[in-house]
């Protein structure tokens, strides 16, 4: 016992001044990577461009924002796309992402809203209208059966276009290529908000019908990060930076995330 505590004594007088040391090094090196602003009080951390995160996620359902219903899944496709509105992130109001602005009626049961028209997709085409008008009627859709549909019910014609009745939703309709107009069933205030969801996203006609069950693996989006390579189940699901992105470039590079459920086996 005796043995024990002289050993535990010298430990402690050669580690116990090195670990005290090193804890002010990493303090002082934390407090010299932020500033303090002056105006509001809080601390602003200093950002700079380069890099890959390796990010360990787990396996998404679908990076289709058409199945995109579950945490991991929208986490990855709300990089990949953007829709006509984003949440502020202090705040969670609706904010302009590929709206530049929107209006509704007295009765708030039509909703006007005015597209950018710098927004592009990942294979280089502008964004319109129309895209959007098309990835709702594809997600309403029966032989789509997307979990995710629920999100639309406000929508006009939304029971038609579910039971197969009919393939376009009476209430979306694109007034030429900037300009999008929504009817609802009903007054709905908070509309805006909704369209943050990740189903809302606008998908390229051209590319779902040319990469069938494939465009869930390597989507083509509008968002701020492009898909670097397929994905890889199980394994990897890499993205890069969009360099023809509309808004503020991201500060990364790359992610890397790592998509198996084993977490010993995504670490390693």
């Amino acid at each position: 016992m005796t043995r024990n505590r002289q050993l535990a004594s010298t430990v402690k007088a050669y580690f116990l001044p090195t670990l005290v040391l090193l804890a002010c090094f990493i303090l002082l090196f934390v407090l010299s990577s932020c500033k303090k602003n002056e105006s509001s009080g809080e601390k602003s951390y200093s950002s700079r461009s380069g890099g890959t995160l390796n990010y360990f996620l787990g396996e998404p359902v679908s990076l289709d924002p058409a199945f995109s219903q579950d945490a991991k899944s929208q986490q990855v496709t709300k990089e990949l796309f953007d829709g006509l509105i984003d949440y502020n992130p202090k705040t969670a109001r609706a904010e302009p992402a590929v709206a530049t602005k929107w209006k509704s009626n007295p009765a708030g049961d039509k909703w006007t809203f005015w597209l950018r028209r710098d927004v592009r997709f990942h294979n280089g085409r502008k964004v319109t209208a129309s895209d959007f008008v098309y990835a709702w009627d594809r997600v309403a859709a029966k032989k789509t059966a997307s979990k995710s549909a629920y999100h639309l019910a406000p929508i006009k014609g939304f029971i038609a276009v579910r039971k197969g009745k009919r393939s376009h939703l009476s209430g979306v309709k694109a007034v030429g290529k900037h300009k999008l107009e929504v009817t609802l069933k009903y007054p709905l205030s908070d509309f805006p908000l909704v369209l943050g969801q990740p189903v809302f996203s606008p998908v390229p006609k051209e590319e779902v019908k040319k990469g069938g069950r494939l465009f869930a693996d390597k989507p083509v989006g509008n968002g701020p990060f492009v898909m670097d390579g397929p994905w890889e189940h199980q394994e990897s699901l890499k993205l890069k930076k969009f360099k023809r992105y509309y808004g503020k470039k991201a500060y990364l590079d790359g992610v890397d995330f790592k998509t198996s459920d084993n977490e010993k086996t995504a670490f390693l």
